[in-house]
């Protein structure tokens, strides 16, 4: 007896489960399901991930398609819309590019530019884990009371 899996349905089988369930096709599901996986197995720092999302289908914010799938054209149709900018932007704002520790792995334009596409956060990622176990502090001066606004829990 062959096991039962939603693999096995035949195609317009599983396209009219998939449009029933959340209003796309079997193989966008597959891709969306992929590249969740894909985000997921980065394993990023939940700072740079929002928790809730936006969804433009029930127009309220719904828990990220990280947590409870989704797919992401609920949410603009645009993977970029499930990661926390503004804290990644406060985080390279911050950073003292004149310390060794920083400047060595490029410049704040060349971080900027290359997070233009999204799938390069998980280096931004690396870098950010690698200064929160350097002794020294990558932080501009001016900032050492304030910290992140946006993630100040992360000292607490």
């Amino acid at each position: 007896m062959r096991e039962m899996s939603f693999e096995t349905l035949p195609k317009d089988l599983q396209n009219l489960v998939t449009d029933f369930a959340w209003a796309v096709t079997a193989k966008q599901m597959q891709n969306n399901l992929q590249t969740c996986t894909e985000i997921k197995d980065w394993h990023l720092h939940l700072v740079f991930l929002k928790q809730n999302v936006w969804c433009r289908r029930s127009r309220m914010y719904r828990p990220s398609p990280l947590r409870v799938f989704r797919p992401i054209s609920w949410f603009g149709n645009s993977w970029k819309n499930i990661f926390d900018w503004s804290v990644t932007e406060e985080f390279l704002h911050r950073l003292d590019f004149r310390k060794r520790v920083v400047k060595r792995t490029g410049t704040r334009a060349e971080w900027t530019k290359l997070i233009s596409n999204w799938r390069n956060l998980v280096l931004l990622d690396s870098f950010f884990k690698i200064l929160m176990k350097v002794p020294e502090d990558p932080f501009k001066p001016t900032f050492k009371t304030e910290r992140f606004s946006g993630i100040k829990w992360l000292w607490d």
